[in-house]
C-alpha cells in the first residue's frame, strides 16, 4: 500500500490529521500541503498543556499528554496520515506514529528541530538548510493559493479583472503572540508601475 492510497483492509478513505497551532501561517501551511494531497482530512488546532508549555518540544515526554484538541487529549483511532507545521506539532506527530504501531504516516512542514530521522516526509522552506532523502525543499511557504481558488476569488471581485498587468501583491503578517499586535501602521494600496 502506498501511503496514500485507500487501505485495502476497510475500503475506505485513508484518515488524514492536520496539526497545527492555531496560529494562521502555521495553519495554512498544513492545510496546503493537506488541500495537495486531494484526501479529506480532520483539522486539529492544539494547545499545549502544562506543564509542557513551559519546555521545548524536545524535552515533551508523553506528548500525547503535552498536547489538547478542543478541550479533549489526542486519541485513537489513529489517522493513516498525519501532517503537522510548526515545532509544537513534531511531538505529538511522531507520537500518532509511534502509538499506531508505525501505521500512521508522519509529514512535517517546516523543520521540526527534533525527529528529523522519524518523520516520513519533511517539507522544508530552503532557509531551513535541512536535507535529505526524505526532505522537499520549498522556495517559499507551502500555502492555500490554486488557480483554482484565484479563479472564484475573481468572479467575487470582478473589478480586479480591470487591473493593469501584471498585479503584484503582498501578504503582510498580522497580529500574533509572537510579534505583538500587528504591523502598527495602516496599509495602504500602493499600484505599482512598471519602471522603464
Amino acid at each position: 500500500m502506498s501511503a496514500l492510497s485507500r487501505p485495502e483492509s476497510t475500503g475506505r478513505e485513508p484518515r488524514v490529521w492536520v496539526l497545527h497551532d492555531g496560529k494562521p501561517g502555521m495553519a495554512s501551511q498544513a492545510l496546503g500541503l493537506a488541500d495537495a494531497t486531494g484526501l479529506p482530512y480532520s483539522e486539529k488546532a492544539l494547545s499545549v498543556r502544562s506543564p509542557w508549555l513551559f519546555l521545548p518540544a524536545q524535552l515533551w515526554f508523553g506528548a500525547l499528554h503535552a498536547v489538547t484538541y478542543g478541550g479533549e487529549p489526542l486519541a485513537p483511532p489513529w489517522p493513516d496520515l498525519v501532517i503537522g507545521c510548526g515545532r509544537n506539532t513534531a511531538a505529538p506527530a511522531l507520537a500518532i506514529k509511534r502509538a499506531s504501531g508505525g501505521r500512521t504516516v508522519a509529514a512535517q512542514v517546516q523543520d521540526p528541530r527534533i525527529g528529523h530521522h522519524s518523520f516520513d516526509l519533511l517539507v522544508v522552506p530552503a532557509h531551513d538548510r535541512l536535507r535529505g532523502s526524505r526532505v522537499v525543499v520549498t522556495h517559499g511557504a507551502v500555502h492555500r493559493v490554486t488557480e483554482a481558488r484565484l479563479a472564484a476569488e475573481l468572479q467575487r471581485f470582478p473589478s480586479l479583472q480591470d487591473l493593469p498587468r501584471p498585479v503584484v501583491s503582498v501578504l503582510i503578517g498580522g497580529a500574533g503572540p509572537v510579534r505583538g499586535a500587528g504591523i502598527g501602521v495602516p496599509v495602504p494600496a500602493v499600484p505599482v508601475g512598471r519602471s522603464a
